[in-house]
């Protein structure tokens, strides 16, 4: 819908794609994880102005697609832009069946499965993610990656490590809204993609909180997530 021209095509498990007859005209390429293998890459890779010709195969060469490089403390879901893996994620339409999703809920990981987050957050209350840090790095500054596969207005949230340091917020009007939520789609609307600085001294050595707050609710409204991943830089 709209004005431009979109093509879409899978790579083979050497990164080869192709695109057969495509308008004449000027491109950008994107490209991003699918899940699986590369379920932990929240990167997108761009590549401006390829122009197609009338008749002309168009070669693009060999595309150097730069990750995050970062150490891994934990990812909940796949950054795949869907919901699925969730509870919910992905199921037949249902009218309002983001209220069965817990106004609470505590996920810990290396216990938790996936299936125990769920795939829409709309009512208030804390979505507590659990974790280990067995040994804390001298420098401990980390960043908090939040991917969401749909986003409905009305409905806020702050994120807060350990009870004391609120990292970011989530905040009704300042994220485009589409009508995933509240049209009962389960599976994603708009992608939406935020990072977190979380500076030293607020993780610690052990146990570690991080929570979601929603703060202002709207009945069918809310968050779609795709993925959550904590890392060091």
């Amino acid at each position: 819908m709209g004005r431009y021209y979109y093509y879409t095509a899978y790579t083979d498990k050497l990164g080869n794609f192709e695109f057969k007859n495509v308008r004449s005209a000027s491109y950008a390429l994107q490209a991003w994880a699918n899940g699986g293998a590369i379920g932990d890459v929240s990167t997108t890779f761009i590549k401006n102005d390829v122009v197609v010709a009338k008749k002309t195969a168009t070669k693009l060469g060999h595309l150097t697609w730069k990750t995050q490089q970062r150490r891994g403390i934990f990812q909940i879901g796949s950054f795949d832009r869907t919901s699925l893996g969730f509870a919910y994620g992905g199921a037949p339409h249902e009218h309002a069946l983001v209220v069965n999703c817990p106004a609470n809920l505590t996920y810990t990981v290396g216990t938790s499965h996936i299936s125990d987050w769920c795939f829409g957050q709309s009512a208030k209350g804390n979505w507590t993610v659990k974790f280990n840090v067995p040994k804390l790095p001298t420098d401990s500054s980390a960043v908090l990656s939040v991917s969401l596969a749909g986003y409905s207005s009305g409905v806020s949230s702050s994120i807060v490590v350990n009870g004391a340091t609120t990292v970011g917020n989530l905040t009704s009007g300042s994220i485009l809204t589409d009508p995933c939520m509240y049209r009962s789609g389960t599976l994603a609307g708009e992608w939406h993609y935020y990072e977190f600085p979380v500076g030293n001294g607020a993780l610690k050595r052990g146990w570690n909180t991080l929570d979601f707050q929603v703060t202002r609710e709207t009945l069918w409204h809310g968050f779609m997530w795709d993925a959550i991943a904590l890392e060091y830089v």
